[in-house]
């Protein structure tokens, strides 16, 4: 297979940089040939060592990672408007699939139908394309794992580490609302920034996860109980009923049955003590929530939605 890829930028390993890495892996470990267009190429591009980073397709290939082919791409999976319409003119035989991963203008919009499938990574976003653009979507992709974090060890009991995962403005570094609660539990922190990458082995050393969005995902993966917050408001700790309602809302403090408040001293230690004694089957129960996003799982989907494999047959 000869696949085409975009991301507007691969600067830092942000959102939707992580999900390309982590999409375009897989998709060279199943032997596909991988070119990735990006117009801002930064430091996180040096980890696509499997891939062709390209910066003005077709022409001027920026690093090969590995062999460039110059016949016609099989199928494209293309993030962001400004990629879209640079790669309109390349060569695809099949489908151009279009993921749109939030609700933000311009990047996020649809482009005058340029692409033949689109794809959404939240229900909350597919909702915002069909009401807005009146276009429906094809299928709903969840934001994809590796594999790596559904491996990782059992957290200690009690916890001694805390990983602060929060991504945003000031709030990547935790304020004193959460570093006494943390000291006064007799717990070490760690952060996790948004330049952090890889990071399982963070999330390997931590017994509490304190974030949203990824590091929901990476957490109940690795079988980690979450505090659901952004850092400065908290929805609580993470149970399975809970997140089968945030993951409308990409596993945010945004979903309105879970309502967040101000994070502070108080209500923070108190959610440490239920995080550190969350019973063992609800972490088991999210762990086997999470099996949605395993990257093998997310690249199938994309695989089937290009024609390139067979729909899976439904369980059961």
């Amino acid at each position: 297979m000869n696949i085409l890829m975009s991301n507007i930028s691969l600067v830092r390993p942000s959102g939707s940089e992580v999900w390309t890495y982590t999409v375009s892996k897989k998709l060279a470990e199943l032997g596909a040939s991988v070119t990735i267009f990006t117009t801002d190429i930064g430091p996180f591009a040096e980890k696509f060592r499997h891939a062709v980073i390209v910066k003005d397709p077709p022409q001027g290939v920026w690093r090969i990672g590995q062999a460039c082919s110059n016949e016609p791409f099989d199928f494209a999976i293309l993030n962001h408007t400004t990629c879209v319409h640079a790669c309109a003119t390349v060569p695809v035989y099949g489908e151009r699939i279009r993921v749109i991963h939030g609700t933000r203008p311009h990047e996020e919009q649809p482009e005058n139908r340029l692409c033949t499938k689109y794809v959404a990574v939240s229900p909350e976003v597919a909702r915002y394309i069909e009401t807005t653009y009146g276009l429906v979507v094809d299928n709903i992709i969840y934001n994809p794992v590796n594999a790596k974090f559904f491996d990782i060890s059992k957290p200690y009991r009690p916890p001694k580490t805390v990983l602060w995962a929060c991504h945003k403005g000031g709030m990547q570094f935790p304020s004193v609302v959460a570093y006494e609660p943390i000291t006064q539990h007799k717990m070490s922190m760690l952060h996790y920034s948004s330049q952090d990458f890889p990071t399982e082995w963070m999330f390997e050393k931590a017994d509490i996860v304190v974030g949203e969005a990824r590091s929901i995902y990476q957490a109940i993966a690795a079988g980690r109980p979450v505090i659901l917050s952004n850092g400065w408001t908290t929805c609580g700790v993470l149970t399975p009923e809970m997140y089968k309602k945030i993951l409308d809302y990409n596993c945010t403090v945004r979903c309105p049955t879970f309502p967040a408040i101000p994070l502070n001293y108080n209500n923070f230690g108190q959610q440490l003590d239920e995080a550190a004694k969350m019973p063992e089957e609800e972490l088991a129960e999210l762990k086997q929530l999470a099996e949605i996003h395993r990257v093998d799982h997310v690249v199938n989907a994309l695989l089937e939605l290009a024609g390139a494999i067979s729909p899976t047959p439904p369980v059961g």
